[in-house]
């Protein structure tokens, strides 16, 4: 019996969890409106597994990704930085940045100035389907273990 009413607390427990993320509607999902200090915002109200929906319009960067969330972009989501640094820096691991255009880093060689920088703590981050243009460099991985870089379009600057 006793077993039973243990497994019985711990079902009702995980259900209870599991309900309380459905009644309370955009917990882990926001929509990001276009703006200066908009999508960093975002990102520091984000909690773990989060996932924020940039809507179209220009995000201004730079931004550094310090959580397990995902940027999603939606037809016309651009970040765009001021020409100082990457325009997005992973430090968190499990970040996935999917179908956003990503523009606008600076020239810094030394500082791997990117559209997307994923540094050695950004283990297992997913960039995935970006339009990454108009960068120093396009994608940089240093030293992330794990990274998957998939079916982006990347075309640097040439000046």
């Amino acid at each position: 019996m006793i077993q039973t009413l243990g497994t019985t607390r711990l079902l009702m427990g995980a259900m209870l969890i599991t309900a309380l993320f459905r009644v309370v509607p955009g917990l882990a999902d926001e929509e990001v409106a276009p703006g200066t200090g908009s999508l960093q915002q975002a990102i520091a109200r984000a909690i773990p597994g989060s996932v924020l929906h940039l809507l179209p319009g220009i995000h201004s960067g730079p931004v550094v990704v310090d959580q397990p969330i995902t940027l999603q972009g939606t037809p016309g989501s651009v970040v765009e930085s001021n020409r100082q640094g990457s325009v997005l820096t992973l430090t968190a691991p499990d970040v996935t940045i999917i179908g956003l255009t990503i523009r606008g880093s600076g020239m810094s060689e030394s500082n791997l100035d990117s559209g997307i920088h994923a540094t050695k703590t950004a283990a297992r981050a997913r960039i995935e389907n970006n339009n990454v243009r108009d960068n120093l460099f396009g994608i940089t991985i240093q030293g992330a273990p794990a990274v998957v870089v998939r079916a982006n379009y990347i075309a640097n600057r040439n000046d």
